[in-house]
Formats: C-alpha cells, sequence, structure tokens
C-alpha cells in the first residue's frame, strides 16, 4: 500500500528511508565463514553494483571466468553475495547433485509487487515450493505427457502454416506458439489461430515484466522497505521506476492468472471439460477427494492457481 503523504513532503522522506535502510542492512551483515571463489575488485558497501553490466551481464561473467580460470565466480552487490556458475558442469554439480544444499533462491521482491509472488518460478525454497514443484512434476512424467502430443501437433502445424503464410512475421508466430501450447496444456483453452484473447494477454504480460529488469537486481530487491513509498516516487528518484512499472503492470498479471482458470473452471466443475489440461487433472482429484472427505494434502484453490 502506498504511503499517504503529500508529494512535497514524502520526497524528503526518500533519503530519510533509504539510509534506514542501508544502515540496517550494513548492521546484519556478516563476513562469510567460508572462502568464496574468486571474482573481479569490488568497491566498499556497493561491491560490483557498477562492475555488472546493466545490459547482457552474461558475456562480462563469461570474460571474468576466463580472467580467473573458474567455471564458478563469486560477486556481491551491497552486501548481497551473488554465485555465478559459467559451464553446465558446474550446474549440475552444485544444483543437481548437491540440490539440497543450493536449492534456494533470492527473494523477488519486485515480482512479488508485479503479482508473480504466488507462482513456482518465483518461489523460494518452502513448503509450498515443494507442493507446486511435486503438482508439476507428476503433470509431466513420460506417461503423463502423452495425452498433451495431440495438441503440441496441431499448434506446430498452425504454426508451420502460419509462417509460410506470413514468413516477416515468423518471431511474433513463434511467440504465439509457444504460448498456445502452455494456455492449452495447463488450462485446456481452445486457442484461436489468430488473434487469441488469451495468446495476447500471455505475450503482453511476457514482455511487461521483461521490461520490469534483472530479476531480484533492482534497488527494491535489495531494500525491500522501499516497497511501500509512493509510485510517483520514481519521478524524483529513477532509481525506483521498476517499482512504479511493478505497479502498473499487476492488474495485467492478475487478469493472467484468473482470466483462464475462470473460464476453464465452470466446465471441470460440471463434468463437461473434454480437453486434457494440468488444471483439469488436479481440479478434479481435488473435487473428488472433497467430495470423499478425504485431504488434499495442502493442496488449495490458491495453489492450483499458482501452480499451473
Amino acid at each position: 500500500m502506498d504511503l499517504l503523504v503529500s508529494p512535497p513532503k514524502a520526497s524528503a522522506l526518500i533519503p530519510v528511508l533509504l539510509g534506514f535502510a542501508i544502515a540496517l542492512f550494513i548492521i546484519k551483515q556478516r563476513k562469510p565463514a567460508l572462502r568464496l571463489p574468486p571474482g573481479p575488485p569490488a568497491t566498499p558497501v556497493l561491491g560490483h553494483l557498477h562492475t555488472i553490466p546493466h545490459s547482457h551481464p552474461e558475456h562480462a561473467f563469461i570474460q571474468w571466468g576466463k580472467e580467473f580460470n573458474s567455471d564458478i565466480l563469486s560477486l556481491h552487490v551491497l552486501g548481497r553475495p551473488i554465485i555465478v556458475l559459467n559451464s553446465i558442469e558446474a550446474a549440475r554439480e552444485l544444483l543437481e547433485k548437491r540440490g539440497a544444499n543450493y536449492a534456494d533462491r533470492p527473494r523477488f521482491v519486485l515480482f512479488e509487487v508485479m503479482g508473480w509472488g504466488v507462482t513456482l518460478t518465483f518461489l523460494r525454497w518452502s513448503p509450498r515450493f515443494k507442493l507446486h514443484r511435486k503438482l508439476l512434476q507428476s503433470s509431466f512424467t513420460h506417461s503423463a505427457c502423452k495425452p498433451y502430443r495431440a495438441i503440441q501437433e496441431e499448434e506446430a502445424r498452425r504454426a508451420i502454416k502460419a509462417i509460410t503464410e506470413r514468413p516477416e512475421e515468423w518471431e511474433m508466430l513463434l511467440r504465439q506458439f509457444s504460448t498456445a501450447v502452455v494456455l492449452r496444456i495447463g488450462f485446456g483453452i481452445d486457442v484461436q489461430e489468430k488473434d487469441d484473447p488469451y495468446v495476447k494477454m500471455a505475450i503482453d504480460v511476457e514482455e511487461a515484466t521483461g521490461e520490469g529488469g534483472v530479476p531480484a537486481a533492482s534497488i527494491v530487491d535489495f531494500f525491500p522497505v522501499l516497497r511501500h513509498l509512493p509510485s510517483w516516487a520514481a519521478r524524483v528518484w529513477s532509481a525506483l521506476r521498476p517499482l512504479a512499472h511493478a505497479r502498473a503492470t499487476k492488474p495485467s498479471i492478475q487478469a493472467l492468472h484468473d482470466s483462464p482458470w475462470d473460464a476453464t473452471e465452470p466446465f471441470i466443475r460440471s463434468g463437461t471439460a473434454t480437453q486434457p489440461s494440468f488444471m483439469r487433472t488436479h481440479l478434479e482429484q481435488y473435487i473428488a477427494n472433497k467430495k470423499a472427505g478425504k485431504s488434499n494434502e495442502g493442496v488449495t484453490i490458491a495453489n492450483l492457481k499458482g501452480a499451473v
């Protein structure tokens, strides 16, 4: 919720709040007990804030990997440690073989403001994360995916036909293809060949999310207390522009969560849904368990909407 203060008075609060947040941040910092992987020189307090390029930082990561002869680099920005994995081997070693130790992820505060906080992609390691992951893993095993093959083939044929007719639009048509596959498998929605409202909604949200910047890299991610500043503060301090963008984008993202679900739910509850989908599989099971008085083992409608 925005602070209810007038712009002239509130503008003076911005440096005060920022200073307070920085002070708390520094007090809470602890020096790492173990030696970290190599990385480029950093400046005090700011760390690598101005060292990491804003555009395509992966190119710099690769170059630093060569300079330090290491597939694993360590950086830090405003006291937050960042570990960069520069090879498939390093990623498999840490995230697959030792996944129990390194499965967590940073908090994506800006994306929470956008409305992505309930989805698996942006959840931190928690009971909800494990529940969402279990729902997805059970739905996309080799055998569970078979009913979706016809959907993928049909959409692939549509995409090829459209690209041959409008080759100059190939990039948008490929995005439309991938979005249509996700919507049909996720919700069982019949997607129109052209100008489908759900496809347009998903593509618009994808672009809006991309404009939010690098995940967990905004000033709001480093100092979550700043999320409570009013949106007009972005006119005073440009670093808060992503926050204003996140608030402006939230209704569109919420609509993408709600609209396909709301359109499909009545058909599933009435038993008239015909298309196979993630939503149908799990909502039917949820309804059956409720009617039989069985436990849904922590699964709620909110969790299903977040996982789909």
